[in-house]
């Protein structure tokens, strides 16, 4: 906020010189006695007295004040005013549009088939084709009997047979002996083996490869053996393909839907 000053000035006054006004008295004559006759009286007239001059004050001239130097201007380099950039257009942004939250769904499930003729269930696709035959006789039955069928990318082959004293391992040797003498023309090398649980019952299993006479691996696959009771009867699960991860994930999901008893 800016202050304003005021600067007063004050003037010298002048007084005007006043005139002394002189007043000169006259007194009155006596009457003269009769005088005589004589020749009259020159009057003589008194010069009057000029007025005195009026004393006029002298007016001291005022000191006129001497100009002071005269400051030039020094010429200051200015630097040239910045050159205006210019401003980019401001880029629009979209307005974001809520997203719709949608409701995962759950993978749908194939339709399971149970087959269940034969003394034991089993749960496969409804898709799958599934063909049966005897083992020991002509025709499956609740004592005997093998089912062959193709499940998501693998062979499988189910079989089944009076135990008599068997064991899960003895039954994963025969049904490994059974493999190799099925197909000659092919060596199979087993490569790794353990136990399993298969409805609740102690079994055994044994992964193999297998490949032509040049060597060159086609395939593989694994082989399960389990025991069940009542009657009792020893089975044997196996599963060929190419790929190992399809052929064990497949392998697997037949153990687990696999049951000694139909009901």
């Amino acid at each position: 906020m800016f202050q304003t000053k005021h600067i007063f000035r004050r003037g010298a006054a002048i007084l005007a010189a006043i005139g002394a006004i002189i007043f000169v008295a006259c007194s009155s004559p006596e009457p003269p006695s009769q005088p005589p006759a004589t020749a009259p009286l020159a009057v003589q007239t008194q010069p009057t007295s000029p007025p005195a001059a009026t004393a006029v004050p002298t007016v001291a001239p005022t000191a006129m004040a001497q100009p002071g130097p005269t400051v030039a201007a020094v010429a200051t380099n200015v630097p040239a005013p910045p050159t205006p950039t210019a401003m980019p257009a401001p880029t629009e942004v979209p307005t974001p549009v809520p997203t719709q939250m949608v409701e995962a769904q759950p993978t749908p499930v194939a339709a399971l088939s149970t087959i269940g003729d034969f003394g034991f269930a089993l749960k496969v696709e409804r898709e799958t084709q599934v063909s049966s035959a005897g083992w020991t006789e002509s025709d499956a039955s609740q004592e005997q009997g093998v089912l062959r069928f193709p499940y998501g990318g693998v062979n499988v082959l189910l079989r089944w047979a009076p135990a008599e004293g068997a064991t899960p391992s003895s039954v994963l040797a025969e049904s490994f002996g059974v493999l190799r003498s099925s197909q000659p023309n092919l060596q199979f090398n087993a490569i790794s083996e353990g136990e399993l649980t298969v409805a609740g019952q102690p079994g055994a299993y044994g992964g193999f490869s297998a490949a032509d006479s040049s060597g060159t691996v086609l395939g593989g696959g694994l082989i399960g053996a389990w025991l069940c009771e009542n009657p009792a009867r020893g089975f044997s699960l196996t599963v060929t393909g190419q790929g190992a991860t399809t052929a064990q994930i497949r392998f697997q999901n037949l153990l687990d839907n696999f049951n000694c008893s139909a009901q």
